[in-house]
């Protein structure tokens, strides 16, 4: 079944054959210089990028190497960041994890995209082992090459593998045919005559130690939580997780968390802001959820 907003988004087909044919290289730098007169920045960084590859530029690690911009959206915000992001906010996300990876044994990237968190984790801690979770096959295959492109085969990890509160199998589309690949995908999505990914829970994964994550599922955050109680309980790891404006989850995962002696900061364009409750807001996305009691 083809998704409900995907015939919308690609015109019927036709906006991946345009995004091509406009990432060909003489295309794509006459398109670039014309726009930049033409069109304000919000809307030309929404253009098709011919570039083989953006690079992410840590502050004390070797950049991170995503290949493709075109079909990656978050490469393709680096790329016209010129190796940040555009949004102060998500560089901001990017250099906590550049600040807590060296303290962690393991970084979990639940809802990986194209692993650019798993992959920074990694090359700031040559100790640290990664493990990047994503139900999309499109985008594991997508974070396997990128994983391979920064030669870090040996410490990252790329799963076809849902976390959610109980197992099940879903099933996700072979080619999502958009014009990049798809980001919003969640665990909510119904489709058929695809491939069928199994779900597990993060308890059942048996992960120890000191532990980092990221989380970004679409909504499906209380369940994540749900499912992995006792590792969190027993770990106590620093989470940066996505809260949408609209998502429910905030009730359930501040009770949790609150007893564990959890607290919650918002990542605004100004900084990180600690708040009492997980209130989602129009403040910010991305939350740091930690046990620690130093300033960020």
């Amino acid at each position: 079944m083809v998704a409900p907003h995907r015939l919308y988004h690609d015109w019927g087909g036709v906006k991946p054959l345009l995004a091509r044919a406009l990432s060909l290289p003489g295309i794509n730098q006459a398109l670039h210089v014309a726009s930049r007169v033409l069109l304000p920045a919000h809307m030309v960084h929404r253009l098709p990028v011919g570039a083989r590859v953006a690079k992410y530029v840590p502050l004390s690690a070797a950049p991170v190497v995503l290949l493709h911009p075109r079909a990656d959206q978050v490469a393709k915000d680096i790329w016209w960041g010129k190796g940040q992001p555009t949004s102060r906010a998500d560089a901001q996300v990017l250099r906590l994890i550049e600040r807590l990876a060296p303290e962690a044994d393991l970084f979990l990237d639940i809802g990986a995209y194209s692993a650019l968190f798993a992959l920074l984790a990694a090359r700031c801690n040559p100790r640290l082992r990664s493990i990047a979770y994503e139900i999309m096959p499109q985008n594991m295959i997508m974070a396997e090459r990128n994983v391979i492109e920064n030669d870090l085969i040996t410490r990252v990890e790329v799963r076809l593998l849902g976390l959610s509160d109980k197992p099940q199998i879903i099933t996700m589309p072979r080619d999502y045919s958009s014009a990049s690949n798809p980001s919003s995908i969640s665990l909510g999505e119904n489709f058929h005559g695809g491939v069928s990914v199994p779900v597990t829970t993060l308890d059942h994964e048996g992960h120890r130690g000191r532990i980092l994550a990221k989380i970004d599922v679409e909504g499906f955050e209380e369940a994540i939580f749900v499912g992995g109680a006792q590792t969190i309980a027993a770990s106590r790891p620093d989470i940066i997780c996505e809260f949408l404006s609209n998502s429910s989850a905030g009730n359930a995962v501040t009770a949790l968390l609150k007893p564990l002696g959890y607290r919650f900061l918002i990542s605004t364009d100004d900084g990180f802001e600690e708040r009492p409750d997980i209130v989602p807001s129009g403040d910010g996305r991305d939350w740091l959820l930690t046990t620690r009691s130093e300033r960020f």
